[in-house]
C-alpha cells in the first residue's frame, strides 16, 4: 500500500508587531461604585490572542505566536512588559 502525500497550499503574510503595554493585556469588565458618585473601570487580562516574545540572548522575535490565557503567570507578564519582550500585532484601526 502506497501512502500519498497530502499537498497543502499555504499563503505568507506581514503583520506589524508593535512592543505591548499594559493596557493592550487588559479588558474592561465592568464599573465599580466607589460611593459618593465615584466609579472605577474593573479590567482583567484579556485572553485568546497571540503574541510574540522577543529574545533578550539574540534580539530577534520568535518565530511562533504564543497565546494569552488565564493561567499565565502575572509576575512573568510583568517581566515581559518590564524589559520590553512582548510584541503584539499592530491594530490597523487604532494608532498608539
Amino acid at each position: 500500500m502506497e501512502v500519498q502525500k497530502l499537498k497543502i497550499k499555504t499563503e505568507t503574510i506581514n503583520i506589524e508587531l508593535i512592543p505591548a503595554i499594559a493596557d493592550d493585556l487588559k479588558e474592561f469588565v465592568c464599573w465599580v461604585n466607589l460611593g459618593e458618585g465615584k466609579q472605577k473601570k474593573k479590567m482583567k487580562m484579556k485572553t485568546g490572542f497571540p503574541f510574540w516574545l522577543k529574545s533578550m540572548v539574540t534580539g530577534k522575535i520568535e518565530p511562533t505566536p504564543r497565546i494569552m490565557h488565564e493561567h499565565r503567570s502575572a509576575k512573568e507578564i510583568a517581566e515581559w512588559l518590564k524589559f520590553k519582550i512582548i510584541y503584539i500585532a499592530k491594530d490597523p484601526f487604532n494608532e498608539r
